[in-house]
């Protein structure tokens, strides 16, 4: 149960819930870790993301968190992931992070508040696992 307002949520959660939780962002934060990390010899280039070329990921979870940019031009979108791919990612492990530190406030007080951000980003982790279950049981739309 839980309540609502325009500055936070909190959340009541029982040891059962939190412990799924703590599992589905734990499996989520182990899959972003199998994507390579690309690296070019050039520093500047790396500093700025200009990596090298950069593949779709091999497992379909990370094509779904990564799609394609462009469905019908391989090059466009090698190019499309070279330049995102290295930004969301590191999004979504802030996201996993800011989840992870609220799990365990929430593990020692009982409780969770999450300010507007941390919800934010509370929703961009469950969307993320929700695309991952998705794709693991072959639930397309």
């Amino acid at each position: 149960m839980g309540t609502f307002d325009a500055a936070e949520v909190r959340l009541r959660l029982t040891d059962t819930e939190l412990q799924v939780l703590r599992g589905v962002v734990e499996q989520l934060a182990a899959l972003l870790g199998e994507l390579p990390t690309p690296s070019t010899s050039d520093p500047l280039a790396e500093l700025v993301g200009l990596v090298g070329p950069v593949e779709a990921p091999a497992d379909p979870a990370l094509r779904r968190l990564f799609p394609d940019g462009y469905r019908d031009d391989p090059a466009a979108a090698e190019e499309f992931r070279r330049f995102t791919q290295a930004n969301l990612r590191a999004g979504k492990q802030a996201d996993l992070a800011v989840v992870r530190r609220t799990l365990e406030e929430a593990e020692r007080g009982g409780a969770l508040t999450l300010d507007a951000q941390a919800l934010d980003s509370w929703l961009r982790v469950l969307t993320d696992a929700r695309l991952v279950l998705g794709v693991r049981l072959g639930i397309e739309t």
